[in-house]
């Protein structure tokens, strides 16, 4: 067993030292939808709208795999008074998050999709300080254009549900447009 392991660790470094590996760094900014539920109101649920950004670096395998980390900017939700509620007026939404990203290559374009999570510390900090932080799971599709050989932009939709302990139901859908530059 012992031999297995160094044998598989040794390929995968073999492998992975002559592989192309690559870190874009870029910006995300959209319009975000979110349906809130309040526990209280149960039959009542609020849409909400806002706009915002975020960050991220993303370590790219062989432009097939890539992982992903967010990190702040932040969305602003706007005040919704219809019917006389207002739920978390101003709520900002902080995104920190890890995901994992699937890419298909293309010559002048790539289509990535994503699956991920909001980080543990968000969810305790979402507890305590449900103005400003949530936490959860989300995941986003894109097309990007290569405007060089080291910028691409491109637009998309991402699904999020967010664990809220004051709400039956916080999901939200956001059209987004990001530019990336590759650093390496």
């Amino acid at each position: 067993m012992k031999k297995f392991f160094l044998i598989t660790t040794f390929l995968f470094c073999f492998c992975f030292s002559f592989s192309d590996l690559n870190l874009d760094a870029g910006i995300s900014s959209g319009i975000l939808q979110n349906i809130f539920q309040d526990r209280e109101e149960s039959f009542y649920a609020k849409f909400q709208y806002g706009l915002g950004f975020y960050n991220y670096l993303r370590l790219v395998y062989n432009r097939f795999l890539g992982v992903e980390f967010g990190f702040p900017g932040f969305y602003y939700i706007f005040k919704s008074d219809s019917k006389g509620y207002y739920y978390y007026p101003e709520k900002m939404i902080i995104p920190y998050f890890l995901k994992l990203r699937g890419i298909l290559d293309f010559e002048k374009f790539y289509l990535t999709f994503s699956g991920g999570v909001y980080f543990p510390f968000q969810m305790i900090a979402s507890y305590y300080f449900p103005r400003y932080f949530i936490s959860g799971i989300g995941g986003d599709a894109s097309i990007n254009y290569n405007l060089t050989k080291n910028f691409s932009a491109g637009l998309g939709i991402e699904f999020s549900y967010y664990f809220d302990p004051y709400a039956l139901i916080n999901f939200s859908s956001q059209i987004f447009l990001n530019l990336n530059y590759r650093v390496f």
